[in-house]
C-alpha cells in the first residue's frame, strides 16, 4: 500500500461524528455518505466513493467498510454491524466516535510526553558525535606531541578520536541502520511478541505501557458490551484491537474461559498485565450486573492515570539525561585539561 494513500484518525473520527449526526436529523444512509464524500478529500473521498458504491450494488455498511481492513479495524467493523441489525446505527456511531475521539486524546497525551526526552536524547547523540568525528580528530596530534605520560582519561579519549577519525562516519551509518532495522523488526509478526513483552518491562515506560493498555482492553471491551455484543463476541474482537501483542494473546485465553461457564475476572487474577484493583472493579460489576460500566469507569482512572504518568516522565527522564551528559562533559574535560595542567607545573618548576 502506497505510504501516502492513508486516512487519519481525525478523519475518521470527524466521518463518523458527522454521519451519526445526518441520521440523527434524519438523513438517510445514502444521502449521509455522498455528503461525506463531497467533503472528503484526498484518498478518504477514494474511500468513501468506493464505499458508496459498493452500498448501491445491495451491501451493507460494515460488509462495505470490511473492503478496507488496513483502515477500518475489527472494532469499528463490528461496531456498525450491530448497529445495522439492531437498527440503532446512530447510537453505535455515537460510541465509536466517543472511542475513536478518547483513543486520539491518550495518544497525543503519550506521544507529547515523549517529544522532549526523544529530542533530548537525539541532539545530545547527534553532539557527541560531532565532537567525535569532527574535533577530537583534531586534538590527537596536539596530545601526542606533549613530551609527559597522558593519564588514563587522555588515552580513552585519544584512542576515541582515532577511532572516530577512522569509523566515524560508518558509526553514524551503523547507528542509522540499526535504528531502522530495530524499527523493521518491531512490526514484523515474528518479532512483536518480544518487543511487546520488553516495552511492558522497561523502567518507567513499562508502567505507563501497561496502563495504555489497560486502558484500551477496558474501553473496547465496555463499549462492545454497551452495544450489545455478549461477552465472548466483545473478548473475541478486543483480542484483536488491542496494540499490544502479549495483550491481544492473552485476552484471547480468555474466551475458552468464558465458554466453560466462568466469570472474566476469575480469568485475570494472578497476573501482571491485569492489576489487582482493576480486577475487583470488574468482579463486582460482574455481580452487579454492570459490567459494561465498570469497565468504562476503569478506561477514564487507566487515560487518567496514563496522562499523569505521561505528563511527568520528562520530569523523572531529565535528571538522568542531565546526569549522563554531565559525565561524559566532566570526562571530556578532564581528559583535554589534566595534560595541559601538568605541561604548566612542570615549566613552573
Amino acid at each position: 500500500m502506497n505510504i501516502f494513500k492513508r486516512v487519519t484518525l481525525l478523519e475518521k473520527i470527524i466521518a463518523v461524528k458527522h454521519l451519526s449526526l445526518m441520521i440523527r436529523s434524519g438523513l438517510t444512509l445514502s444521502a449521509g455518505f455522498k455528503i461525506l464524500e463531497q467533503q472528503a478529500r484526498g484518498y478518504f473521498k477514494e474511500v468513501l466513493w468506493a464505499i458508496m458504491a459498493r452500498m448501491q450494488e445491495g451491501q451493507t455498511l460494515a460488509e462495505s467498510l470490511a473492503k478496507f481492513p488496513h483502515i477500518f479495524q475489527p472494532i469499528f467493523l463490528n461496531l456498525i454491524k450491530v448497529g445495522e441489525k439492531s437498527g440503532t446505527l446512530e447510537k453505535t456511531l455515537s460510541y465509536l466516535s466517543e472511542y475513536l475521539e478518547k483513543s486520539m486524546v491518550l495518544r497525543r497525551k503519550i506521544r507529547g510526553a515523549m517529544l522532549y526526552p526523544v529530542f533530548t536524547l537525539i541532539i545530545a547523540v547527534g553532539v557527541g558525535l560531532s565532537v567525535a568525528i569532527f574535533i577530537l580528530p583534531r586534538l590527537t596530534q596536539v596530545f601526542t606531541s606533549l613530551n609527559v605520560k597522558l593519564p588514563v582519561a587522555t588515552r580513552i579519549l585519544l584512542f576515541l578520536a582515532r577511532f572516530f577519525e577512522s569509523y566515524g562516519l560508518w558509526v553514524f551509518f551503523g547507528i542509522l541502520i540499526l535504528i531502522g532495522t530495530l524499527i523493521w523488526l518491531s512490526q514484523q509478526k515474528f518479532a512483536k511478541p518480544y518487543f511487546h513483552k520488553l516495552i511492558l518491562h522497561l523502567p518507567l515506560i513499562g508502567r505507563i505501557s501497561r496502563d495504555h493498555n489497560l486502558a484500551i482492553f477496558t474501553r473496547i471491551l465496555g463499549t462492545l458490551l454497551k452495544s450489545g455484543l455478549s461477552i465472548k463476541e466483545s473478548l473475541e474482537i478486543t483480542s484483536e484491537s488491542t496494540d499490544n501483542f502479549v495483550y491481544g494473546r492473552y485476552v484471547k485465553s480468555l474466551i475458552g474461559l468464558v465458554e466453560q461457564g466462568k466469570t472474566l475476572s476469575s480469568g485475570l487474577q494472578d497476573n501482571f498485565l491485569f492489576p489487582g484493583i482493576a480486577v475487583q472493579i470488574i468482579e463486582i460489576g460482574e455481580e452487579t450486573g454492570s459490567l459494561e460500566e465498570s469497565l468504562l469507569y476503569l478506561t477514564q482512572f487507566y487515560e487518567e492515570e496514563v496522562s499523569y504518568a505521561s505528563e511527568n516522565l520528562s520530569t523523572a527522564l531529565e535528571p538522568i539525561l542531565l546526569i549522563i551528559i554531565g559525565i561524559v562533559v566532566a570526562f571530556v574535560a578532564l581528559a583535554i585539561i589534566t595534560p595541559i595542567y601538568q605541561i604548566t607545573a612542570g615549566m613552573n618548576i
